[in-house]
């Protein structure tokens, strides 16, 4: 019996670590340390691309091109679970800045938070 729940142990641990994400520091995937030398931004962009297939935490967005034709970009980076939210955050943040008047569940959210004052 104790053979067999080792057994099972390990092999879960196994399945664990293997299912864990491992992401390489930008060190380690341009192949230099990071301000020794020129990195070309279509590199940088390649580096958020491989972040963005490697993470469940990641949401990653192009939105625009530079006067060059360059990539503009933007990442999201938040739990898995708020990642799968995100239109539901966004909407409920116009809401909170008087840019919506209800949430996606037709709930006003206009007073879920108190408003900010200045101090003096």
């Amino acid at each position: 019996m104790f053979k067999k729940l080792l057994l099972l142990t390990v092999g879960l641990c196994f399945a664990l670590v293997a299912s864990a994400q491992k992401i390489m520091t930008p060190s380690a995937f341009l192949g230099y340390d990071l301000g020794t030398q020129f990195t070309p931004h279509q590199r940088v962009i390649d580096y958020f691309k491989y972040v963005a297939v490697t993470s469940k935490q990641v949401d990653y967005k192009d939105y625009g091109t530079t006067y060059e034709g360059r990539p503009l970009i933007a990442m999201i980076i938040a739990s898995a679970d708020n990642i799968k939210k995100l239109p539901e955050i966004r909407f409920n943040n116009l809401a909170l800045a008087g840019l919506e008047e209800n949430n996606a569940a037709g709930k006003s959210v206009t007073n879920a938070a108190p408003p900010l004052t200045p101090r003096s």
